[in-house]
């Protein structure tokens, strides 16, 4: 299965969404210093804007996400070595994730949550390249599944 095919199947598609969700509050919550205060504060905005908005936000970017993260992770899997693959690779991945948000924000509605992304934008390449080792173990839970 792929990812385009998994988020197609919705109670796969929601577990993938709980499950990065999840993977977003661990590491905004271990990240220190001023722009960890800045990353938290954010994201603290962000949730204010309603309840479930961090899910419902993730899961309209799973699809604009999936090409992206799909080559990356056949990369993985041709390397033999995902994880390894994904740390190695990690900013670069982080750029095309980013691209996606930047799409997406310069397109939003929502001024709250367009202005918190653009305050957060130039730390975000740090964070997010953060991130991304995790979120190889989170595609291998879900795409083999």
């Amino acid at each position: 299965m792929n990812l385009s095919e998994l988020l197609q199947d919705m109670p796969r598609s929601r577990a993938l969404v709980d499950d990065a969700v999840r993977l977003i509050d661990r590491q905004v919550a271990g990240k220190g210093g001023l722009s960890g205060m800045a990353v938290k504060g954010g994201y603290a905005a962000i949730k204010k804007v309603g309840p479930g908005i961090v899910p419902s936000v993730l899961g309209r970017l799973l699809p604009d996400f999936s090409p992206a993260m799909q080559e990356h992770y056949d990369q993985g899997v041709s390397s033999g070595n995902v994880d390894g693959y994904f740390r190695t690779n990690a900013r670069t991945i982080a750029n095309d994730l980013l691209k996606v948000t930047d799409q997406r924000a310069a397109r939003a509605n929502n001024k709250v949550l367009k202005k918190v992304y653009s305050k957060l934008r130039k730390i975000a390449l740090t964070h997010t390249t953060d991130g991304v080792p995790e979120l190889s173990g989170l595609l291998k839970r879900h795409l083999v599944a």
